[in-house]
This record gives C-alpha cells, sequence and structure tokens, in this order.
C-alpha cells in the first residue's frame, strides 16, 4: 500500500498542506493516521486508496 505525505497530496491535488490537514480533520480522507497518535504537532499519513476516492469524488467526470 502506496503511503504519501500532507505535502505530497496537496502537490498532487493543487492545495496547500494545510488544505489537505483540514480535510483530513473533516473526514476526507478516512484512513489517514498521525504517526504518533498522542502527539499533537505529529505529521500526517494518507493511504493511496484515500487519494484516488477523493479526486474521483472532486472530479467526477474522470474515470479511469
Amino acid at each position: 500500500m502506496e503511503i504519501h505525505t500532507t505535502r505530497q497530496v496537496a502537490d498532487r491535488l493543487g492545495a496547500t498542506p494545510q488544505a489537505v490537514a483540514a480535510w483530513i480533520r473533516q473526514g476526507k480522507f478516512p484512513n489517514a493516521y498521525k504517526l504518533d497518535p498522542e502527539g499533537q504537532t505529529s505529521p500526517y499519513r494518507i493511504p493511496e486508496s484515500d487519494v484516488i476516492a477523493f479526486e474521483k469524488k472532486r472530479h467526477p467526470s474522470a474515470q479511469d
């Protein structure tokens, strides 16, 4: 399973890492997780499957 950082996802989606983090908090990447669940500043990791699902919802006409 491929895993991405918020920076990688932001670059891919044309957004900022802060926007990606906000989307994670909103539940748009349901399988995203923090490297240290107890750490306030721990970085998020986002599975490729979540990114693909987000892209499909964001651009429903883009079919693979």
